[in-house]
């Protein structure tokens, strides 16, 4: 910030001598007399120039505020806090304008709502990459567009990047008909889970509680080995005793492998949540529907029923492309004969899950190796929004 300092004036007409007054000279007179009119001339300038930087404040505070104003519909900009890894808060950019591009993306008749849910995680969502380019309302709108066509209700991972309350957003300005279960994002650092959760209640203190369907509090923690069962139960226990307090009821779950839920753990939630991924169990495509529900049946909704709660499977997909893992192929062929043996039956069964995903994640192009490209080949849409080509979604009619 720039300081304004003080300007001097002038003194009096006389030369004053130990209390006597004496007359100037004509000389020193004429001397006095030029120095005040330079005085007066630079404090008119001094003056002029202070108003016109003011002027310029003033203005420079009214843009700023037209532009930041949630209530202006020319706003184009608004940010976020997001914690980094060390547990410190930076703020994130976003693009909160909408385009209303979304309108165009509506009625596709290759699309059909017989998925119970879609994992999702917005472009450009991924901290601290969003630092520099921050996902664009426009585009979670257009992405809501199209998922709605699929389904009626997502799953997000986390907060990053203002990407929940955008996505909340976007389901108001759209007026689709979409419910979240909310990701609160958990790792190995306890300030950044602690941020993490101030933020996730944040959130469901600012929107509608009939916005959410319930909390998914960290995705695949003990695979990772970031956290212990006992600390991830403390945690949930935690989340579950402070929601109650706000009066908050929604269901508490944790996702991770299907292999990693024991029966303590089940005791900590509402809602067992499963990923089961039939690609990675080496399985045939003609297989995946069956291996999958058989694996649920054995290994995890015995758990859920001990416990009294319900029992979910949170991820389950097949890659359209990126190489071959024992008898499972990554390929768009592999990928509709899972979807035609399992889409339609579930809705049958009344099977929960959440299908991964509804669209390709180029971000995850660092996780590929060499014959194991399909990190990033999920989606039944490609990173543009198209469907793939030959993918065929089932009508269940």
């Amino acid at each position: 910030m720039h300081g304004v300092g003080g300007v001097g004036g002038g003194g009096p007409g006389n030369t004053v001598t130990a209390g006597i007054v004496e007359k100037e000279s004509d000389w020193l007179a004429s001397q006095r007399h030029s120095k005040k009119k330079t005085r007066i001339i630079a404090i008119i300038i001094l003056l002029i120039l202070l108003f016109a930087i003011a002027g310029g404040v003033a203005a420079g505070v009214i843009l700023t505020r037209k532009k930041s104003s949630p209530n202006n519909s020319s706003s184009t900009s608004s940010s976020s806090d997001s914690t980094n890894s060390d547990g410190g808060t930076t703020t994130t950019p976003t693009s909160s304008k909408d385009t209303g591009k979304w309108k165009d993306y509506l009625d596709n008749p290759a699309l059909h709502r017989v998925f119970h849910g879609i994992d999702y995680t917005p472009l450009d969502a991924l901290y601290p990459e969003c630092l520099a380019k921050p996902p664009t309302q426009a585009q979670i709108n257009i992405d809501l567009a199209i998922m709605s066509q699929l389904t009626t209700r997502i799953r997000l991972y986390g907060t990053d990047c203002n990407q929940a309350e955008m996505v909340l957003d976007g389901i108001k300005t759209t007026g689709v008909d979409i419910k979240i279960w909310l990701g609160i994002w958990l790792d190995g650092n306890a300030t950044t889970n602690a941020r993490s959760l101030v933020h996730m209640y944040d959130i469901l203190d600012k929107y509608p509680a009939n916005m959410f369907e319930g909390v998914v509090v960290g995705n695949e923690v003990l695979f990772r080995q970031e956290l212990t069962e006992s600390a991830l139960g403390t945690v949930l226990k935690e989340v579950k005793t402070n929601l109650t307090a706000k009066g908050i009821d929604l269901p508490i779950g944790t996702s991770d492998l299907g292999s990693n839920w024991s029966s303590g753990l089940a005791t900590s939630v509402d809602v067992l949540m499963a990923n089961i991924h039939p690609f990675f169990g080496g399985v045939a495509a003609i297989n995946a529907s069956t291996w999958t529900m058989t694996f649920y049946d054995e290994n995890n909704l015995p758990k859920a029923k001990a416990a009294g709660i319900r029992g979910m499977i949170s991820e389950v997909g097949w890659p359209t492309e990126g190489g071959t893992l024992q008898g499972s192929v990554a390929g768009v062929d592999e990928l509709n004969t899972f979807l035609n043996d399992w889409v339609c039956e579930r809705m049958k069964d009344g099977t929960e899950y959440f299908w991964f995903s509804a669209f390709d994640e180029p971000w995850k192009t660092r996780y590929n190796e060499a014959g194991k490209e399909w990190e990033d080949k999920w989606g039944l849409l490609d990173a543009e929004r198209k469907i793939k080509a030959d993918v065929v979604i089932p009508t269940c009619n």
